[in-house]
C-alpha cells in the first residue's frame, strides 16, 4: 500500500476516491463523546452543517481532539459492509483510493486500520486537500462532506455519500448505506466520464 501526503502520485486507472470518517467508519458518535468531555455541544442529530463545531471551539481545539481519535484509528471498527464494498469496487476494475483530510502523523494508525480490517485500498492519501485527486483518472467520489461532494460534481465527477445530519440539505445522491452507493458505482461501470478541466 502506498501512502501519499499533500502531493499525490498520478495513478493511471479509474480511481474512486473514498473518504474514511463517516464513510468507512462511524466517527460522529466517538467524536461527540470526546468533545463532550470538554465542551457543551449538541447531540449528533443536531449537527446541522459540516462546520457546526465552530460555534463551540477554535479550529486548533477541534483538530487536537479529532487528531487524537485518528491516532487511535486502528482501535475502531469500520462499518460492517465496508470490507465488501471496497472489495467489490476493486473487483469491478476500479482503483479505490482511501483519502482523508487529517494530519500526516495519523498515517501509521490509518494504515493499520486498513490492513487490520482487510479494506481493499490501492492507495492511501492523507492531506489537507483531497480535491487534488479530482483529475481525469477519477471516476467517482464518495464522501460525507457536502463541500467535497459539490466540488466533485462541479468537475463533472459523480459524487455520493452516506446520509448524515450535516449533509441533509444536499439531498441528492445521499444513501442509507454503502451497499446503496455500490449500486450506483455498478451503474458507472464501463460508462465514460468527462472530467472538466
Amino acid at each position: 500500500m502506498h501512502i501519499s501526503r499533500p502531493q499525490p502520485q498520478r495513478i493511471t486507472a479509474k480511481n474512486i476516491i473514498v473518504d474514511i470518517d463517516d464513510t468507512l467508519w462511524p466517527l460522529a458518535p466517538t467524536l461527540h463523546d470526546e468533545l463532550s468531555l470538554h465542551y457543551s455541544i449538541p447531540p449528533v442529530s443536531e449537527w446541522s452543517d459540516f462546520g457546526w463545531w465552530k460555534k463551540f471551539m477554535t479550529i486548533e481545539e477541534f483538530w487536537t481532539i479529532s487528531t487524537g481519535i485518528s491516532l487511535r484509528q486502528d482501535q475502531y471498527d469500520p462499518y460492517p459492509e465496508a470490507h465488501i464494498f471496497l472489495l467489490a469496487i476493486k473487483e469491478m476494475g476500479f482503483n479505490p483510493i482511501i483519502a482523508s483530510h487529517r494530519k500526516a502523523i495519523t498515517s501509521s494508525a490509518t494504515q493499520k486500520f486498513i490492513i487490520k480490517n482487510e479494506l481493499a485500498c490501492g492507495h492511501l492519501h492523507i492531506s489537507q486537500d483531497k480535491t487534488v485527486l479530482f483529475d481525469q483518472n477519477c471516476i467517482a467520489v464518495i464522501d460525507d462532506n457536502p463541500d467535497i461532494l459539490e466540488k466533485a460534481a462541479m468537475r463533472g465527477i459523480p459524487a455520493f455519500g452516506l446520509k448524515c445530519p450535516w449533509n441533509r440539505e444536499k439531498r441528492d445522491h445521499l444513501y442509507d448505506n454503502l451497499f446503496d452507493i455500490l449500486d450506483c458505482i455498478k451503474a458507472l461501470k464501463d460508462q465514460p466520464t468527462e472530467i472538466l478541466a
